[in-house]
């Protein structure tokens, strides 16, 4: 009997396999049917959209769980996510681990306070306020070219410098006048957010000096890792064995969003033009407003949200379009795929 129930659950499971099989086959064609500019921009909103629903979703989590502990399980299904993927797909990519770059030590370190940075800040200011200002990062990126890699900054760039400068002050203005919470608390959110997107840019900057001689999934291997191992200590075991099924879904959600919105953004660059690429993910601020304001029309109580004034949305809007200013260069070299 025993035996005639393992044989049905085989032929059961293989036919899924082979449905499953078909329907990644499928996919495969489908895909390779389009053009490059089309896959970069499927790519690129994947990442817009990931992000874009982060925040609101991190703040329902920290219902239940403290920051630190929502951050390493974030990192610690990213990295089991990964590295199975490797194992089955590209074993060759462990050998990173014999001769470890030093430097990519630092990106690991730098993104995990990144991360900090970013959920200090939706728990402390809001998801819509953390959104907006962590776009500034790829504004300091700029800078960092300018003042350390002495590159020069054109017209464009300045002006978009002065618009993110003239947003950002619009839409703090407006906030401060809506915000539930006291004035410190906010301050201290917006703080903590700023000081994410500045120690992000450590992180882009030696991921973009490695993935010249590394492969980038190889490097979020690694960079995965290093936070794992940093804040286990920080992490309530307790919180987390009694979570429910919905929270565990939830938490799962998370850690996936990382793997999958880097590993698209990393391909949408394989595809596209960085500077279009910008543009896209740049993008995904709005697609937290508009969240957020639909959910305050709609009464929704999972979280606590607040309708942003036209002059509060203005002022992310003109954050967003001088970030995409700030990054694009008038004239683009020619990008072989």
């Amino acid at each position: 009997m025993y035996l005639l129930s393992i044989d049905k659950f085989t032929q059961i499971l293989s036919k899924r396999l082979h449905k499953l099989n078909f329907i990644s086959v499928w996919t495969h064609n489908i895909f390779s049917k389009l053009d490059n500019t089309t896959k970069g921009i499927l790519f690129a909103a994947t990442t817009a959209l990931f992000w874009g629903f982060l925040g609101i979703f991190l703040k329902i989590a920290l219902k239940e769980l403290d920051s630190m502990t929502i951050i390493w399980m974030r990192f610690v299904v990213a990295f089991s996510f990964l590295s199975l993927w490797l194992a089955i797909r590209r074993p060759s990519e462990f050998k990173i681990y014999r001769k470890m770059p030093p430097l990519l030590i630092v990106a690991g370190l730098s993104l995990g306070f990144n991360y900090i940075g970013y959920m200090r800040g939706v728990e402390h200011a809001g998801p819509a306020t953390a959104q907006i200002l962590i776009q500034t990062a790829q504004v300091m990126l700029v800078l960092v070219g300018i003042f350390i890699f002495k590159e020069r900054l054109n017209k464009q760039q300045m002006t978009g410098l002065g618009i993110v400068t003239v947003g950002f002050l619009l839409f703090y203005s407006e906030s401060i006048a809506g915000i539930s919470t006291n004035r410190e608390t906010y301050d201290l959110g917006v703080a903590y957010t700023l000081f994410g997107a500045a120690i992000w840019v450590v992180y882009a900057a030696i991921q973009k000096k490695l993935v010249a001689t590394h492969s980038a999934q190889q490097l979020n291997m690694i960079i995965y890792l290093i936070p794992v191992l940093m804040f286990v200590w920080f992490a309530d075991f307790h919180a987390l064995a009694g979570l429910s099924f919905e929270m565990w879904v939830l938490v799962l959600f998370l850690g996936l969003n990382t793997l999958i919105a880097y590993g698209s953004l990393g391909e949408a660059f394989k595809y596209l033009q960085a500077s279009k690429v910008s543009i896209i993910i740049t993008l995904n601020p709005i697609i937290t407003i508009t969240t957020l304001t639909v959910m305050a029309y709609l009464e929704v109580t999972i979280i606590e949200t607040t309708i942003i004034s036209i002059l509060g949305f203005v002022g992310a809007v003109l954050v967003v379009t001088g970030a995409i200013l700030a990054v694009i260069k008038k004239k683009q070299p020619k990008v072989k795929v």
